[in-house]
C-alpha cells in the first residue's frame, strides 16, 4: 500500500505545468471544516461549521488568502467548556490571514502550501461561585491566537469552478490549542 500511495504521490507531483493561474486572479470559496483541538490545560474540542474565504494571487504561484468561519463546538474533559444549552449553535468563530505557495500547477490540479495567522474565539466559563444552594456562572469569550499550516488541493471542475478538500494543523505557540482542520469546499475563481 505505501509503494502505491509513494507511486501516485510521485506521478501527482511531476505532471505537465501550465499557465492555468494566468486568467484567474481572484478567488472566493465556501467550505465545510471539521475541526479537533486539544486544550493544553486538558480537555479537548470538536467544532464543524462553515467557512468562507477570499485569495488573491500576489505574482505566478505566491497568494494572500483571508476567511472567516462559524462553527458549533462542544468541549469535554476541562471544567471551562460550557454545557451545549448554555450556548447558542454558532458558538465559535474563526479568521484567519495568510500567505500560500503553489507547490503545483497543471490544467486540473493546483496544490498550494499554506501559513496563516488564526484566530479563533470560544464562549467558555469564566468562573463558578456556589453559596447556599444557588450558583452563579459567569462567562466569556475565549480569544486564542495561533499559526496555521495548511495543505490545499484545487481540483478543477470547469475553468472557474473548483472543489477544494484541505487539511491543516494549528500550531499551539502561545495560544490554547493545538488543532487540527479537515475541510471540504468550493471555489470560484475569476
Amino acid at each position: 500500500m505505501k509503494h502505491l500511495l509513494l507511486l501516485a504521490l510521485t506521478v501527482f507531483l511531476f505532471v505537465r505545468t501550465s499557465d492555468a493561474q494566468t486568467n484567474t486572479k481572484n478567488t472566493i470559496y465556501l467550505g465545510y471544516s471539521f475541526i479537533e483541538a486539544d486544550k493544553f490545560t486538558g480537555g479537548n474540542l470538536s467544532a464543524s461549521g462553515y467557512e468562507i474565504g477570499y485569495s488573491r494571487y500576489i505574482n505566478d504561484r505566491f497568494y494572500g488568502d483571508i476567511s472567516f468561519g462559524k462553527f458549533n463546538f462542544e468541549g469535554k474533559g476541562n471544567v471551562f467548556f460550557l454545557e451545549p444549552e448554555e450556548m447558542d449553535y454558532f458558538n465559535m468563530s474563526t479568521f484567519s490571514l495568510g500567505l500560500g505557495y503553489d507547490f503545483h500547477q497543471s490544467e486540473s490540479v493546483i496544490l498550494s502550501g499554506e501559513l496563516a495567522y488564526l484566530r479563533h474565539t470560544t464562549h467558555e466559563l469564566l468562573s463558578e461561585l456556589t453559596s447556599q444552594g444557588v450558583t452563579i456562572r459567569e462567562t466569556y469569550n475565549q480569544v486564542t491566537h495561533a499559526p496555521r499550516l495548511q495543505l490545499k488541493a484545487r481540483v478543477f471542475l470547469t475553468d472557474n469552478f473548483q472543489f477544494v478538500p484541505a487539511v491543516a494543523f494549528g500550531i499551539r505557540f502561545r495560544s490554547q490549542y493545538t488543532s487540527y482542520w479537515l475541510r471540504t469546499g468550493l471555489a470560484y475563481s475569476f
